[in-house]
């Protein structure tokens, strides 16, 4: 029996040239679809710029130098059948050999100058980035030292809230023995000779002692200080009271003496307002300020 007299054979000899034929179909859509592309895409392009480049090869080699280049870069890798297109690329190839010479010393100095602005780049960020590391830290730093002051600042409050309530409760020897520094510079103000002031002033240090070795006195000890420094400034004055006596040029002393009561009248001014309710904070805070300072510069 032949072959087309059979509905069978017949059968499976169309469905394989069915197969046959989708295969095939599929294979060109494939290339259709999945090709290089980049020759239809930019064929007429690539053709402009070459005739560009030849038209400038003669008066400004580096501008059709670079042309050259750029078109043959972008068509490196990629498959291309126009035969037209490979001799314009073969074309612009040999040109831009022959330009090469004349056009070098120029393509080596503007890479140079390029090479050299991308260092100077460089450097600019990563100083731009140390300076902004060092501003951050700088402000990290600021911000560390302000919460310091602040803490510092709140300890001295308190500090100087617990220690105005003990002058609260300051017993009368504390007064008496401001009182009897007070003696003192009540007599340097009116007049006092010499042998007086030294009676007067041995007075006033023997209460003010008993007052600053007292327990009183050491709870109260920025009291204490200010007393003790009064009594010693009225007696470097004593001392150089008696150096005017003896000396023949006792008239030099006299501006020491008087420096002396001003210093110790300070310190007396102090301790009243250290007993002074109204002026016990300030006077406080004040004498706490300075103290940190002298420590500052010590």
């Amino acid at each position: 029996m032949r072959a087309e007299e059979n509905p069978k054979t017949v059968l499976i000899v169309g469905i394989i040239a069915t197969i046959v034929t989708l295969i095939a179909v599929g294979s060109l859509l494939v290339v259709t679809f999945t090709g290089d592309k980049w020759e239809s895409d930019n064929r007429a392009a690539v053709i402009k710029s070459i005739g560009e480049a030849d038209q400038l090869a003669s008066s400004d080699k580096l501008k059709a130098f670079r042309i050259y280049e750029k078109v043959l870069e972008e068509a490196a890798g990629h498959e291309i059948e126009s035969t037209y297109l490979n001799e314009r690329l073969k074309h612009a190839e040999e040109i831009k050999s022959q330009l090469w010479p004349a056009v070098e010393g120029e393509i080596r100095r503007q890479e140079a100058e390029e090479k050299r602005l991308a260092e100077e780049k460089r450097r600019t960020e990563e100083e731009l980035a140390r300076l902004a590391k060092e501003r951050e830290r700088a402000r990290q730093l600021a911000e560390e030292e302000e919460a310091k002051r602040v803490d510092e600042e709140q300890r001295r409050l308190e500090t100087v809230r617990k220690q105005a309530r003990k002058y609260e409760e300051a017993s009368s020897a504390a007064r008496n023995a401001l009182n009897a520094l007070k003696r003192v510079e009540a007599r340097t103000e009116v007049g006092i000779n010499y042998s007086q002031y030294s009676d007067v002033l041995g007075e006033a240090w023997a209460e003010v002692k008993i007052f600053i070795e007292s327990p009183e006195g050491k709870k109260l000890w920025e009291l204490s200080a200010e007393l003790e420094q009064g009594v010693s400034e009225y007696k470097t004055a004593l001392s150089a009271w008696g150096k005017k006596i003896e000396s023949k040029y006792g008239a030099l002393y006299e501006f020491d003496i008087q420096l002396s009561w001003r210093k110790g009248s300070q310190h007396v001014e102090r301790a009243e307002a250290l007993l002074n309710p109204e002026r016990c904070r300030s006077e406080l805070l004040k004498l706490y300020e300075r103290l940190d300072n002298q420590s500052s510069e010590n």
